[in-house]
């Protein structure tokens, strides 16, 4: 295989500059202007340090656009003025896939451009250093700046512009960075730096020029021996090594400073000589080598290194020892010299040293070869060892100055360069070359600044430039510059290696044939590529054909060629086809058999195409084919062979259309070449399809003519395709046609030529030739037309296409002549069955094209009726033509239904259409009977058999109601003519009955509108026998007076009677006469018109016994009055209407007393009545109303004191006939809604009076408001109360049970409260309300809040426990008997008042006592229920009275006392459900002791009742009494009792044993058992029973513990530990709760200690126990002594208390105060000084002077902090008693806002909770919601109830969501655990903010809370209602 080296070009930009000034280099003096100025001068002279002249030479030279090749070709890009294109190799670099701006460099030359290995970062260095990043899309990522940038931009400074950019692999294992990105600038400065697409991190610095003195020109670096090599100039060391004296070494990267080392090479033969000589000083005379090497490039292979060199020579070095293999100065390089023949350098003057054959750019072709690109153009590539040209004879050559870029090893190489023309001026507006010039904002310099700067030259123009300056003379001006415009073209080319076939391939694709056909013919290629070419370019014309296509050798293309192509004349398309013909013969057929080489060979016979052209063929011809196919194999044909018929049929189609489109068009000159290649590539059905729906039915008749046999099967389809709008009678030879005798006649054929041997059917299998006539398009959109496929058509097939095909024109064009015509070719065709469609297609031609309808279309006049029609032709008709048009249109359309269908004449469509007609409007059948009268037309009566039964036909078929004209007109036009014909008898008569009896009801008619009633004749006649009818026509006759402006007079009401009775004559008999008077009357009636209204009189009986003929019946005529009245009734507006003036004298006309007219008189009545009340209401909405006791509680709610009208409000039920008439019942609802009225408006005294009422009455639905009342606390008398209540209970629902049984209990609980303040003493009792009026506020409101423990106290109980209906309960007591109640259980209050206040009474009772005991000593004392077991008894005399049923009156006030007291606390128990036990102990013994006399049986069940550690309390009792046989034998019996229920536990039956028996074997157990109280007092008993003890000894009797009792050997059973250690914890328990107030205070001193003992004393000494005592005055004494004591104990604190008081006296002013404060804050040490302290300042004014009310001196936040260090955190309320004392010292601050700043002072010294609580005690709202902030702040939390109080206090809680915790804590302390007390208000806003906040469910559960509603009875439905009436 041989390789041509081969350029190709990418044109990448065009750009044309015009030069408009020159810029500056401050480094290069070959830069500089020859006429420079002083400032010049010093600028060159200002030096940092010295580039070599001839490096800035070369920059210059270089071209200022830059490009680079990234990722082995892959990328490119382009930096042109400011702008960085990107493009890529997929599309040869056409395409810009980015774009970036770059920054505008004044020196663009000095610019670099690198990729980096993988192509993704493009990295843009200026000539100032300043280094730019992009993306591979152009996107800038980051910049790297230099250290110093000039200040001057026009001023070069060529140190710090960039020599080389280099990327090296990271020498750091990172995944951030990606490189290790190098600049080396010319100074010799090398900056490292990591980069990545994400941004760059500086690595270290190194600087070359202490080493190279001048600077360096390149670097490269060597990745397969990781070196550095670099080109630089003047070493400041001396080596002897052959690279060091051109200025080439080596350098190892360091990995540590100092980064970078000379390699080993030049390490042993470095010496340090420094070449300083003064002329190193001037740049111009410095040390110079005359071989700087300026350019370096490493191979691929990493072994060898190129180098340019400034004087033009080449060198090779081999590496990493950089040991001189080569060098090749300029004049020993092969062809060095050769010009450019393109001579774009020839005008460049280049500097001294410098010629055009310059090396300007070098690179590798491969390891063996390198690339030299010279400024003259010259590219070419060379051998390695000799320099020998590798591109042929003569190099590449390109514009000047072109710069090289390798692509990967072996793919060539890329080339920018840049095509400059040079215009002056006055040129430049001249078009040079076709090219607009464009203006440049770059400079180019004079070929004179390109002239070599010597001594002599600069010294020459610097003293030049200095004269100038300073004389100003024209003579020393410097030369100006000639203005010039350049013209560039800037290029990139590609050079590239690459085969023959591709050169050739590439030869043939830029049109370069001849050279390809010598390539082709040298390298033996396929030529036939060539023809090829040639052929698809050319216009396939005749000589076309026989230059080109005739050239090519290959068979199955030249075919396909001429199958597929179309040329653009006729001729050569005929040519085409023939030549492909002559190819595809038989000779070639057989040929193929034999050796098949796919050469196109013409037969020398050229038979085939004068065969075609001939009629006939010899049978010599014939037999000549024969003969050579049976050389043919046919079944094993080969694919070849096949290839060769199938072109060849193809070939033959192609030909056969192309005749047929020549028939077509007539003439070859109308030939085109689009139309003719999509007709043959289209088959005959859709050629006939596409002719077709053209329109071009000629076409279409070719088609058929020369394709039959493929298009007739479908021949009606392909009909079908005509436009519906093209006229029928154009393609009517197309259209299918029959004889007479239904044959059908088939379309004319004819064959285009005669059929060729490749058309054989032997072939048809064996080639597979595609024989589908793709006729399935025909059916696609109308699948209905497949059954006229392939198919025999026969006549009905034929009609029903025609009939279709018919519809089809109809409705798609909407052209009824088009589809008219249609069918009558279709009749002339021979076509039966058209007839009807015939018939309706002319008629809906009438319609179109005569009467102008539109948008009726075919098939919808089909579906109407004869009748619809006729109406449709006459629907333009008026009464000027409308007889005409009967005779145009509808008499025609009747004819041709005869002749087309047809049958008899259809007469009676005439008829039928006058008397349809004459329905809604007479006046077109008057015109025509009008007409027919006069002009008697003979054509029109022919289709009216009888004029007169037709004319009272259209009469009475009109429903016109203003017919009476019309009608009559038509009876006057047929009378007169009728009059004339009379002949037949018989039809005589009836006709005269009819046209008598149409007069008589058009004169009924003429009455009737007289009166304004319409109708029609038609109505008379039908319903003259109706009776409803008749009097509905009469009625609307008589009322019509009503509707008359002016009010009729009674003549005119005269008139009216005497029509109604000539209508009743002439027509409606079937009514009585009486009823025309009972209608006229009621007209009368409503006549609004009191005179005529009272004048109804004579025409009505007024009384029941009235009996007269001529006047309404009475019954009769109480009717038509209430329908009058209730009408007026109905339509008034207020009682004062008019209309209910006409009520009344309606109902004034009745004479006698009529139940119905009473009622509605009444039913006025009440309107005056609700008038009364203020109701706005229509009487109508009263007579409607359905429920009118409505109407009673509108009464009762419009005004305010209503329900006091009792009276008033029952006679307006009564008149509202409420219940009908059960009065009883009337009363009691009317009675209950006053009741509730009064309830509601708090009227309790009312609503008692009325509520007795309805009991007394037995109203049963009372109870509701009974209830009502009965639980209202506001109404103070509890017996109507109890009442109520019980007639609740009574009559009411079950479900109300509990509740009004609580309210029993509390209603009886009250009424004892009254009863102990009738009882007790007035002066005694107001003396214990004094003594308790200090404290009973705050010991009620303790009562409220104490926890739920056993107490002896009742009442605060009472309110804990109960419901609200309890507190209310105990509220009223708190006012009455408060401190009675409370001191139930307070023995000592008892034996101080009650022995006092009844002193006279229990005298009395005590000398009764005694009498008693006299006379019955030893009787016991029961009720009379017992008398009848007992013989010696006696009744008690406190027990019920049965001989009078009556409760006896106990004269014991004491006992009644006790009895009532005992009752409240039982009542209690129930109250509160059982939760509270109170202590009733003493209350039993009281009973027990002052019952035993009168009722023994009462008093044991008293002192059975005692709790088993007060049995002994009992003793007392026993012995204050008569020590007779009776007392002491019950006491012996009841501890007999006691006793066995000590030591058995079994004791059910111990009530049934003997007394006397129990006793025995009780005292026989107790001598045995161990000795206790119950034994020892057993045995006291049983020794006085004996005589041997006395009293006194008992009394001293000590009573210990009950539990200590032990039984022994004799008891069975004892009580189990379990009991006795139950019984032991209640014990402690009480205990315990009894000393919480003692434990509470912190022992933190010996004080407090005493102060517990005081305390312990104290509480010791008011105490409430279970014993009462004995009440004498020993126990007093004792009392006394202890009273005494804490009294001196009182007296003591008292005295503290005073001088506390005088030294707050003394404190006048705030600064006294202040002082004395510090000085006893400061002396605080324990919980007593603390409380004495805030007692002053409790007592003092506010502090307000600024100094005092500081964060750090205010004295409450002093106290506030002092008191957490007080008080123990170990003590169990620690928390509470803090928060309890900020609370009250928070009261004393005058200012609330200070307490934020004390917070956020304080925030680490006290806790979360004590914040919280601080900020809920401010009054700040702010400060609240700082709270409950904190608080959600919080995951999860438990407050203390303080916090939870305050907050609900606060209505805080609804800022919480129900599902928060807190908001669950604070439901649960205040609702579930009652722990509050008066949060009725709290609980209302939390309600409506929970129903604000759509919290139906939380709000109604708040409710259920609140209301303490029964598990049993709370329903959804229950709580609901409750939140509606919040």
């Amino acid at each position: 295989m041989n390789y041509i080296p081969e350029g190709y070009i990418w044109r990448v930009h065009d750009a044309k500059r015009r030069n408009k000034k020159g810029r500056k280099c401050k480094n290069d003096v070959a830069i500089l202007p020859t006429t420079g100025t002083i400032k010049n001068a010093l600028r060159y002279l200002n030096n940092r340090y010295s580039l070599p002249e001839s490096i800035s030479q070369q920059v210059s030279l270089t071209l200022p656009w830059k490009f680079a090749v990234g990722d082995h070709g892959r990328v490119l890009a382009i930096l042109q003025e400011n702008i960085i294109e990107i493009r890529k190799a997929k599309d040869e670099y056409s395409s810009i896939v980015g774009k970036a701006s770059a920054p505008k460099d004044a020196f663009p030359q000095w610019r670099k451009l690198a990729w980096s290995p993988d192509g993704m970062i493009l990295a843009l260095a200026s000539s100032s250093g300043y280094t730019s990043f992009y993306n591979a899309l152009g996107n800038n990522i980051f910049n790297i700046s230099p250290k110093t940038i000039s200040q001057i931009p026009h001023i070069l400074e060529a140190g710090d512009a960039i020599a080389s950019m280099l990327f090296l692999k990271p020498r750091i294992t990172s995944e951030k960075w990606t490189y290790e990105f190098i600049l080396i600038s010319y100074s010799g400065l090398l900056r490292s730096y990591y980069i990545s697409t994400g941004g760059f991190s500086a690595n270290y610095n190194f600087s070359f020029g202490n080493f190279y003195k001048n600077g360096v020109n390149i670097v490269v670096y060597d990745e397969k021996h990781h070196l550095f090599y670099v080109a630089g100039n003047m070493l400041t060391q001396k080596l002897t090594s052959t690279a060091s004296e051109s200025g080439l070494t080596s350098w190892r990267l360091l990995n540590d400073y100092p980064y970078c080392k000379l390699s080993f090479t030049f390490e042993d033969s470095a010496t340090i000589n420094s070449r300083f000589s003064i002329w190193n000083l001037i740049p111009i005379f410095s040390f110079q080598s005359e071989s700087i090497i300026f350019s370096i490039k490493i191979s691929p292979n990493g072994e060898f290194l190129v180098c340019l060199h400034m004087d033009g020579s080449v060198s090779l070095w081999s590496l990493p020892n950089l040991i001189l293999q080569k060098k090749w100065k300029l004049s020993e390089q092969p062809e060095y010299d050769i010009s450019n023949p393109l001579g774009f350098t020839k005008s460049k003057k280049f500097p001294l040293g410098f010629t055009e054959f310059h090396p300007i750019d070098i690179g590798w072709w491969n390891d063996q070869a390198i690339i030299i690109a010279r400024y003259s153009g010259s590219t070419s590539v060379c051998s390695m060892w000799n320099l020998k040209n590798l591109l042929g004879v003569s190099p590449e050559f390109l514009a000047g100055q072109p710069q090289i870029c390798e692509l990967s090893l072996e793919k060539g190489f890329l080339c920018l360069d840049c095509e400059i023309f040079v215009t002056s001026k006055k040129r430049s507006r001249e078009p040079n070359d076709g090219h607009l010039p464009e203006a440049s904002s770059e400079s180019e310099k004079d070929d004179d600044e390109l002239e070599p700067v010597t001594i002599l030259n600069y010294t020459t123009n610097l003293v030049q430039s200095t004269l100038y300056s300073i004389t100003d003379i024209e003579r020393f001006q410097p030369r100006r510059k000639k203005s010039k415009v350049l013209h560039r073209t800037y290029r990139i080319l590609g050079l590239k290696s690459t085969t023959p076939e591709e050169l050739y391939s590439r030869k043939i694709d830029i049109e370069e044939y001849e050279e390809a056909l010598a390539l082709a013919n040298t390298y033996n290629l396929d030529t036939d590529l060539v023809y090829q070419t040639q052929w698809r370019k050319s216009e396939l014309s005749l000589n076309a054909i026989a230059e080109h296509l005739s050239k090519v050798s290959k068979r199955s293309w030249v075919l396909n060629e001429c199958v597929v192509r179309v040329p653009d004349t006729m001729e050569a398309a005929r040519e085409l086809l023939n030549f492909g013909l002559r190819g595809a013969n038989l000779e070639t057929l057989i040929a193929i058999d034999i050796c098949d080489n796919d050469k196109f060979v013409i037969s020398d016979i050229d038979d085939d195409s004068q065969t075609l052209d001939q009629i006939t063929v010899s049978l010599r011809q014939v037999q000549k084919v024969n003969e050579m196919l049976e050389k043919i194999d046919i079944k094993n044909l080969s694919e070849a062979q096949k290839d060769l018929i199938m072109y060849r049929r193809k070939l033959l189609n192609h030909l056969d259309k192309l005749l047929t489109y020549e028939i077509i068009l007539e003439s070859p000159f109308k030939y085109k070449k689009e139309f003719y290649e999509e007709f043959r590539r289209l088959s005959p059905i859709k050629n006939a399809i596409r002719f077709a729906k053209d329109s071009d039915y000629r076409a279409v008749e070719i088609m058929f003519t020369y394709y039959g046999e493929t298009l007739l099967p479908h021949w009606l389809a392909i009909i079908n395709f005509f436009p519906e709008t093209l006229n029928t009678l154009d393609y009517q030879k197309l259209l299918p046609e029959c004889d007479s005798e239904d044959q059908l006649f088939l379309l004319d054929q004819r064959e285009l030529r005669q059929k060729d041997w490749s058309e054989k059917h032997e072939f048809n299998e064996i080639i597979n030739f595609d024989l589908d006539d793709r006729a399935e398009i025909l059916y696609e959109l109308d699948p209905s037309l497949l059954i006229y496929r392939n198919t025999q058509l026969t006549p009905d097939l034929l009609q029903k296409w025609y009939r279709t095909r018919a519809y089809e024109i109809e409705k798609n064009s909407s052209l009824v002549d088009n589809a008219l015509q249609f069918v009558k070719i279709g009749k002339s065709h021979n076509i039966k069955g058209l007839e009807d469609l015939l018939l309706e297609l002319e008629t809906l031609d009438d319609l179109v094209y005569t009467v102008h309808l539109e948008g009726m279309p075919l098939d919808k006049l089909e579906k109407i009726s004869n009748m619809e029609k006729i109406k449709l032709l006459m629907s333009t008709s008026n009464e000027v033509n409308f007889v005409e048009n009967i005779k145009n249109l509808l008499l025609p359309f009747i004819k041709r239904r005869h002749q087309y269908l047809g049958g008899d004449l259809q007469k009676f469509l005439l008829s039928d259409y006058l008397i349809c007609l004459s329905k809604n409007d007479l006046t077109f059948p008057v015109k025509f009977f009008e007409c027919l009268t006069q002009t008697q037309d003979i054509e029109i009566i022919e289709l009216i058999d009888d004029v007169v039964t037709l004319a009272l036909d259209c009469i009475y078929a009109c429903d016109d109601l203003d017919m009476y004209e019309k009608a009559k007109d038509i009876l006057n036009s047929i009378s007169k003519d009728y009059d004339e014909k009379r002949s037949n008898a018989t039809r005589e008569d009836v006709r005269d009955m009819s046209l008598e009896e149409c007069e008589r009801e058009l004169d009924c008619v003429r009455i009737l509108s007289k009166y304004g009633v319409k109708t029609t004749l038609k109505f008379i006649q039908k319903n003259r026998n109706v009776p409803d009818v008749a009097r509905s026509l009469l009625i609307q006759t008589a009322r019509s007076l009503n509707k008359s402006l002016i009010p009729p007079n009674e003549r005119e009401w005269a008139q009216l009677l005497n029509d109604m009775l000539e209508i009743h004559g002439l027509i409606f008999s079937c009514i009585a006469v009486e009823t025309c008077f009972e209608i006229c009357v009621s007209a009368r009636l409503l006549s609004r018109i009191k005179c005529i209204i009272r004048n109804c009189v004579t025409l009505i009986e007024t009384k029941k016994n009235e009996k007269s003929l001529l006047k309404v019946s009475y019954e009769k005529a109480v009717d038509l009055i209430l329908e009058a009245s209730k009408e007026y009734f109905n339509g008034s507006r207020t009682l004062i209407d008019p209309h209910m003036d006409l009520a009344k004298t309606c109902l004034d006309l009745i004479e006698d007393d009529n139940v119905n007219i009473k009622e509605e008189y009444d039913l006025i009545k009440s309107l005056q009545i609700l008038n009364e009340f203020n109701i706005d209401i229509l009487p109508l909405q009263v007579r409607l109303m359905i429920d009118r006791l409505n109407l009673i509680e509108r009464c009762l709610n419009n005004q305010k004191d209503a329900y006091k009208n009792q009276q008033r409000l029952l006679t307006l039920a009564t008149y509202l006939r409420i219940e009908e008439n059960n009065s009883r019942f009337r009363e009691g609802k009317i009675s209950e809604l006053i009741a509730k009225k009064a309830f509601e408006t708090e009227d309790y005294s009312t609503c008692a009076m009325i509520c007795m009422q309805l009991v007394e009455n037995n109203y049963l639905p009372a109870w509701e408001i009974c209830l009502n009342l009965g639980r209202c606390d506001n109404y103070q008398n509890l017996k109507i109360r109890q009442k109520c209540l019980w007639f609740a209970v009574n009559n009411g629902p079950s479900d109300i049970l509990g509740n009004v049984l609580e309210h029993m209990y509390l209603l009886e609980i009250q009424m004892l409260h009254k009863n102990l303040e009738l009882w007790m003493p007035v002066v005694e009792f107001e003396n214990s309300k004094d003594e308790e009026s200090d404290t009973s506020e705050d010991d009620f409101t303790d009562a409220m809040t104490t926890p739920q423990i056993e107490t002896k106290e009742f009442v605060p109980k009472v309110l804990e426990t109960s419901t609200g209906i309890v507190k209310s309960s105990a509220n009223i007591m708190k006012e009455s008997t408060f401190s009675l109640i409370r001191n139930i259980s307070n023995t000592n209050f008892w034996k101080s008042r009650l022995n006092l206040n009844f002193k006279s009474e229990l005298e009395t009772n005590a000398y009764s006592f005694e009498v008693e005991n006299k006379k019955d000593t030893d009787l016991q004392s029961f009720s009379c229920y017992y008398e009848s077991l007992h013989e010696l008894y006696r009744i008690s005399v406190n027990e019920t009275s049965y001989n009078k049923y009556s409760m006896t009156d106990v004269e014991n006030t004491k006992l009644k006392c006790c009895q009532a007291l005992l009752r409240i606390t039982i009542l209690s128990e129930s109250s509160c459900y059982g939760l509270e036990i109170s202590d009733i102990n003493h209350l039993l013994l009281e009973c027990a002791k002052h019952t035993m006399s009168n009722d023994w049986l009462l008093s044991i069940a008293y002192l059975l009742s005692l709790n088993r550690d007060r049995i002994l309390d009992a003793q007392t009792i026993f012995i204050d009494l008569p020590q007779t046989e009776l007392y002491i034998q019950t006491a012996l019996y009841y501890y007999s009792l006691e006793l066995y229920k000590k030591l058995y536990t079994n004791c059910e039956k111990l009530y049934l044993y003997s007394p006397l028996d129990l006793v025995k074997i009780m005292l026989v157990a107790a001598q045995k058992s161990e000795e206790c109280d119950i034994v020892k007092t057993l045995q006291y008993w049983q020794s006085h029973l004996l005589g041997e003890a006395h009293i006194t000894s008992m009394k001293q009797v000590k009573v210990k513990d009950i539990n200590t009792l032990e039984l022994g050997q004799i008891t069975t059973r004892v009580h189990s530990e379990e009991t006795v250690k139950i019984s032991k914890s209640i014990n402690e328990e009480r205990v315990s709760v009894e000393c919480v107030d003692v434990t509470d205070i912190p022992s933190n001193s010996k004080a407090n200690e005493n102060l517990k003992i005081v305390i312990s004393d104290d509480i010791e000494a008011v105490e409430w126990t279970d014993d009462w005592g004995d009440f004498s005055d020993d126990s007093m004494e004792a009392n006394n002594d202890k009273k005494d004591k804490i009294k001196s104990k009182e007296v003591l604190q008292e005295e503290t208390v005073l001088s506390l008081d005088c030294i707050i006296a003394e404190c006048e002013t705030e600064e006294d105060r202040f002082k004395l404060f510090k000085k006893r804050f400061n002396q605080i040490n324990n919980l007593e000084q603390y409380q004495e302290v805030k007692k002053i300042i409790s007592q003092w004014p506010q502090f307000n002077m600024p100094d005092h009310i500081t964060i750090d001196n205010h004295p409450v936040l002093k106290m506030m902090k002092v008191i957490i260090a007080l008080i123990e955190p170990n003590t169990t309320d620690f928390e509470k008693r803090i928060l309890k004392e900020h609370e009250k010292l928070i009261e004393l601050l005058a200012s609330k806002k200070i307490l934020k700043q004390f917070l956020k002072l304080e925030r680490d010294h006290i806790s979360f909770v004590q914040s919280l609580y601080i900020r809920l005690c401010s009054q700040d709202v702010l400060m609240h919601k700082e709270a409950v902030i904190l608080i959600k702040e919080q995951q999860t939390i438990l407050l203390p109830p303080l916090i939870l109080e305050k907050l609900f206090r606060n209505d805080l809680t609804a800022l919480f969501r129900p599902d928060h915790i807190v908001y669950k804590q604070i439901i649960e302390y205040v609702f579930v655990n009652e722990s509050l007390t008066g949060i009725e208000e709290n609980a209302k806003i939390l309600i409506n903010e929970l129903k604000k906040q759509k919290y139906i469910l939380e709000a109604l559960h708040i409710i259920k809370l609140m209301e303490r509603i029964s598990p049993v009875l709370c329903t959804f439905d229950t709580c609901f209602q409750l939140l509606i009436q919040e």
